[in-house]
């Protein structure tokens, strides 16, 4: 069974293109993509503007996992990941920007949303 190709999402959050495969143009992201439904949608909506037209971007190609959040575990989590390819962002309320996490003492209330973004492509949204 053939491996399937997922968009090469490398360096998306800096430069905003989606690279679609080998010998492909990047794409700006003007193109039509899915929107994202569900629970998913509505963390989106969440987001302020700017975060959302990025996120909004990569939750079409990707999508994301939702899971529970227990400090305790994301604190650890934090402090063993590899930082090169693993970035942790927290949205505190509805409508302010993702703050980047870099120490584990920053993962505490308030909060609304852990948003742990691999740069292999995988999202991971924790909830309360």
């Amino acid at each position: 069974m053939a491996k399937k190709k997922r968009p090469s999402l490398k360096d998306f959050l800096s430069t905003g293109q989606v690279i679609a495969g080998e010998g492909a143009s990047p794409d700006d992201g003007t193109a039509a993509q899915p929107e994202p439904s569900g629970e998913l949608r509505s963390f989106v909506d969440m987001l302020c503007g700017e975060d959302r037209k990025t996120w909004e971007k990569i939750f079409a190609i990707t999508g994301a996992e939702f899971l529970p959040l227990d400090f305790v575990e994301r604190r650890e989590d934090f402090r063993t990941m590899d930082r090169s390819r693993f970035t942790l962002f927290k949205l505190e309320e509805a409508g302010k920007p993702l703050f980047h996490i870099r120490t584990s003492v920053q993962i505490r209330e308030p909060l609304i949303a852990l948003l742990k973004w691999d740069e292999t492509g995988k999202a991971t949204v924790y909830r309360p």
